[in-house]
């Protein structure tokens, strides 16, 4: 008798599935988000330091 009312009901069950398929999914969402900023960082700085090659007179053409 003791063990029937500790065993969970199905719709806490259903709620506690759901609930983990969501922080997966939303665990996913960051990963994948945090991936795509960490990349776009990376873009950034391989355009920075192809900017820096180039001598200043070459930017000067396009700021007059």
């Amino acid at each position: 008798m003791l063990m029937n009312k500790l065993t969970p009901s199905k719709s806490i069950l259903w709620l506690i599935a759901i609930l983990l398929l969501l922080f997966l999914g939303l665990l996913f969402i960051w990963l994948w988000y945090d991936a795509k900023i960490q990349e776009i960082n990376r873009q950034t700085r391989q355009l920075q330091s192809s900017y820096q090659q180039y001598p200043t007179q070459f930017f000067n053409l396009f700021t007059k």
